[in-house]
């Protein structure tokens, strides 16, 4: 995964200062939250908090909202974020490798050379998204939504693609995209690459395998 420089350093001081403290006890009460079906505790709200390179690995923050945060380098490996919100965060260099995520809001967020290996992106939202250099290695992206994200660079190998959104999706100057990194016959099971921006050596393989996901969603 590629280093993403940052001027700013997660110094903006706009976002929300989070103390190992606090965040111990945001984690807690979100437990109890959880524990008692919402009727304890609170939900855990980060939105607009810095959190660069924070462990949160193993976590359950099931439907915390983190619009908003500044996540550069914050480690979410085997996280629950099943529902949770990461609006607008910018999220450069976050792992995510083997996290729950179905039904996760990552709209218009910045996740440029994010890992997301073996996660379960089920219906995640990844709408307007900055993915480029995203990794997704056997990533579990059934009806997930990818339109009009930014994929530049992004691999895929492994993936699987039942009903996934690729509409108006910018493949364009990726290097990633042999048969061994998206396999066509998975990319086959998509929903729609309607006006993607594909290059010429993929656009061919998608219209010799595949070419209905090019038309026009009914």
């Amino acid at each position: 995964m590629s280093e993403i420089n940052d001027p700013s350093n997660g110094t903006d001081s706009t976002l929300r200062k989070i103390s190992e403290e606090e965040l111990k006890s945001i984690l807690e009460d979100h437990k109890e939250w959880l524990k008692s079906n919402k009727k304890k505790g609170s939900r855990a709200d980060l939105s607009s908090a810095n959190l660069h390179k924070v462990n949160l690995s193993g976590c359950d923050l099931a439907y915390a909202n983190f619009k908003e945060a500044y996540l550069m380098g914050t480690e979410f490996e085997d996280a629950c974020l099943i529902g949770a919100n990461f609006e607008g965060s910018w999220a450069c260099n976050a792992i995510f490798d083997r996290a729950e995520l179905k039904g996760a809001n990552f709209k218009g967020a910045d996740l440029i050379a994010a890992a997301f290996i073996n996660a379960d992106l089920t219906e995640a939202n990844f709408e307007n998204t900055i993915c480029a250099g995203g990794f997704f290695q056997g990533a579990n992206l059934k009806d997930a939504n990818f339109k009009r994200a930014d994929l530049h660079y992004a691999e895929f190998p492994g993936a699987s693609f039942d009903g996934t959104n690729f509409q108006e999706a910018d493949f364009l100057g990726s290097i990633n995209f042999g048969e061994e990194i998206l396999p066509i016959e998975q990319l086959c099971k998509a929903k729609s690459l309607f006006e993607a921006k594909l290059d010429e050596e993929f656009l061919d393989k998608v219209k010799e395998f595949c070419p209905h996901l090019l038309d026009k969603p009914i």
